[in-house]
């Protein structure tokens, strides 16, 4: 095993002199693979990940550790004898963590759960989101202004087919509302890979689909791809991106700078050679620019990104001279790409890092893996801490206070997943109720109907109130006119959503008739119109 030097708690909380700042995580025979998440109201690390317990399982794993990287107390999250993987972590205002990610406990295929723990690190709720036979799971999960939470998940209707979705829960779990966001004919196998909430309390989802670059052609390449969503979770624009000088590309994290952009990371080309590079969107969803980094190499990308100030960014990613000569590298770029600083990690293998985050006094904490040969092959992961030049950061002596929010210290254990089962393919109850668009009302010779380009409807999912929103282009609707004693008086053919059309109702006799706007399931919207007649 490759041997690190032990970090002696000698210096003073600033920088006197040079050391490394690098602690390892992980089983000396099973993978260990963790995410730096964030820094905690305490000035703690939070990480989380899972490792493979011995009946060759993922157990789910979460670490707390002090500002110097040392374990405070650990979770384990699910009985091991089901998979369990934790994907994402995020702290809340009391001090307590919100928590998502895959477990196998009600289908070997793999179902999305979401869990709330208190300050001690205690269990408050767990739902587990049923889907059988698709391994489906939640990406991560943060908290929103109003004391709920915004989970972006991802599910497999089958190999070909995934599907990018948002789930908005309260306080105490509940489902909200949820949505899935719909795949344009130009573009198939869309995954998610990141989600950030935007500054006007909306959501941006980072993604990637498969693109017909080239229309005809029938060859179609991994795109970057970016959804906006609105705070209620309506879809406001999709960007694939497209350049002359771009035929394909992965696609990893965006942040939103204080300007007009979305900055996102990713690879430029899928095969070798492909170069790490940057995106800029504005943010009506419209691409800006893309520039490469560290050009020429056989391949590379970019797989975190964080502003380390308003004007300079930090990057994650790795790169390769040949095929079997691999760099993982941070780098500390200009909003435009220009190089300012980059530090090559000190790992044999190159794997990317998987996970930063910038601490309250702008320091750099970075993960990323290494696989381990010997007395067993398995995965180890490593913590570094870097200040904003790239220099590993000093160790702290002053003492910090951890875990001040729990009335007793924190104990490592086991969290079982004795969660709520939400059955995400429940049958739809009913139609959210609103008012057709049809003027003038009353009417004499003619009335114009205005069809909206969404509707939304109602799940009742155990006891839960579940609100979706669906494009009308997509559905098969009409329009039924029925007289006050029930009596289908016409039947319209739905033109393109959204473009208002006309009815004569001049033969029609004196009184109030009732207009359905409905699709093959639910009635979407209604309106009572009266006809005054001649």
């Amino acid at each position: 095993m490759k041997k690190f030097c032990l970090i002696i708690f000698l210096a003073i909380p600033f920088h006197s002199f040079s050391q490394e700042w690098i602690k390892e995580f992980g089983h000396y025979t099973n993978d260990g693979i963790l995410l730096v998440s964030n820094e905690t109201y305490d000035r703690g690390i939070l990480l989380n990940g899972y490792y493979i317990n011995y009946l060759n399982r993922a157990t789910g794993w979460i670490v707390k550790t002090d500002v110097n990287g040392e374990t405070l107390w650990e979770k384990k999250v699910g009985l091991k004898e089901y998979g369990t993987h934790v994907y994402g972590t995020d702290t809340t205002s009391g001090g307590g963590l919100i928590i998502c990610g895959c477990t196998t406990q009600f289908d070997e295929a793999g179902d999305p759960f979401t869990m709330k723990l208190n300050s001690c690190g205690e269990k408050e709720w767990c739902n587990i989101y049923k889907t059988p036979e698709n391994f489906d799971w939640a990406n991560e999960i943060h908290p929103v202004k109003d004391g709920g939470y915004i989970c972006l998940m991802s599910f497999y209707e089958d190999q070909f087919n995934k599907r990018v979705w948002l789930f908005k829960l309260d306080q105490e779990g509940n489902t909200v509302w949820s949505n899935f966001y719909h795949r344009d004919t130009n573009y198939f196998s869309e995954q998610a890979s990141d989600m950030i909430i935007t500054s006007d309390s909306g959501y941006l989802i980072s993604a990637q689909n498969y693109t017909e670059v080239v229309p005809g052609s029938g060859l179609y390449w991994p795109s970057p791809f970016w959804i906006k969503v609105d705070t209620s979770g309506n879809e406001e624009w999709e960007c694939t991106w497209h350049q002359s000088d771009f035929l394909t590309g992965r696609f990893e994290k965006t942040i939103e700078s204080k300007s007009d952009f979305y900055i996102g990371v990713g690879n430029n080309g899928f095969n070798p050679p492909s170069n790490m590079c940057i995106y800029k969107l504005y943010k009506t969803g419209d691409p800006y620019m893309r520039h490469d980094l560290l050009t020429n190499y056989y391949a590379g990308g970019v797989t975190t990104i964080n502003f380390l100030q308003d004007s300079t960014l930090v990057l994650g990613g790795g790169y390769a001279t040949c095929a079997d000569s691999n760099f993982a590298s941070m780098l500390i770029t200009d909003t435009t790409g220009t190089m300012l600083h980059q530090f090559i990690l000190p790992t044999t293998d190159g794997y990317a890092p998987n996970g930063t985050c910038i601490t309250h006094d702008n320091k750099i904490l970075v993960t990323n893996l290494e696989v381990i040969h010997h007395p067993t092959v398995h995965f180890v992961t490593y913590l570094y801490k870097f200040n904003s030049e790239l220099e590993y950061d000093s160790i702290y002596t002053v003492p910090y206070q951890y875990d001040t929010l729990c009335p007793h210290p924190i104990v490592s254990d086991t969290i079982e997943l004795d969660c709520w089962p939400v059955n995400v393919e429940d049958p739809v109850e009913g139609a959210a109720s609103y008012a057709l668009s049809v003027a003038p009302n009353p009417a004499r010779s003619s009335v114009t109907v205005v069809i909206p380009e969404t509707f939304t409807y109602i799940e009742k999912t155990n006891g839960f109130t579940i609100t979706k929103t669906r494009l009308l282009k997509d559905q098969e609707i009409t329009l039924n006119i029925y007289s006050p004693m029930g009596t289908k008086v016409k039947e319209v053919p739905i033109p393109a959503c959204g473009q208002p059309f006309t009815i004569d109702v001049s033969a029609w006799s004196a009184g109030m008739y009732f207009f359905s706007l409905q699709t093959r399931t639910n009635v979407i919207g209604t309106a009572k119109v009266i006809v005054s007649g001649r």
